[in-house]
């Protein structure tokens, strides 16, 4: 753990320990029986598991980040950039690493023209509307035979049938879009939660595989256990 890291951890454990009035120093070791303390005020009425001073109570215990997390990269991929180093602070969301995302992105902009590209629905459309011009010329006409109407209602019937297609097609086109767009979404790696970089795993220019790309502890909030003498 490199120096700022230690400084960001010490600092906010201060801070924990300032907000329970109570000075915390130091780490000490589980005893051998295993046990502990459930919380500050029940090692404060339990004794020997706290010495008073002049400035307050020296509990015997230790903190630890509440949560640790394995940031994946969920798309494996080549690295071109990591943009934090180990000791940063990061924010929710904030950019972390980044991977070669070139190919995906024109496969998302060939994506969004085929999600945009209405042009058969409209044509479609325009055979409806033919089909049932047709179909309406001779549905009340007495001299057109029954075979005619019959094949003009079957024109209009396949129209719409083709109309009920094109739109079908379009659909999946944007469907198509979404997957792609997340995938080069997933290309760029985000913090899942405001901390500190506590490890990278990773170099720029290395494939990222199924192992964590780096891990982020959350420094904000720190769990304190105290143990019994």
């Amino acid at each position: 753990m490199n120096k700022a890291m230690m400084k960001n951890v010490m600092a906010l454990a201060l801070a924990i320990t300032a907000t329970a009035a109570m000075t915390c120093l130091g780490q000490a070791t589980p005893p051998s029986d295993g046990s502990m303390l459930t919380s500050p005020q029940e090692s404060l009425n339990t004794p020997g598991s706290y010495t008073k001073t002049e400035e307050g109570y020296i509990l015997r215990g230790l903190t630890k980040a509440a949560a640790n997390v394995a940031v994946p990269s969920v798309i494996q991929g080549q690295l071109v950039s990591i943009d934090v180093k180990e000791g940063d602070a990061v924010k929710k969301g904030q950019v972390l690493a980044k991977l070669d995302d070139q190919l995906q992105a024109e496969v998302v902009e060939a994506a969004k023209l085929d999600a945009g590209n209405d042009a058969e629905v409209r044509l479609a459309k325009a055979q409806i509307s033919f089909a049932q011009n047709d179909y309406e010329a001779v549905k009340n006409n007495q001299a057109a035979g029954d075979a005619e109407k019959r094949q003009k209602q079957l024109a209009l019937e396949q129209a719409q049938i083709s109309l009920d297609y094109q739109k079908e097609k379009l659909a999946a086109a944007g469907i198509k879009l979404e997957q792609e767009q997340t995938t080069l979404d997933r290309m760029t790696i985000r913090s899942p939660l405001d901390g500190v970089v506590f490890r990278i795993n990773k170099q720029v220019g290395e494939q990222t595989d199924q192992n964590p790309l780096m891990i982020v502890v959350q420094t904000r909030k720190l769990d304190a256990l105290f143990y019994r003498s």
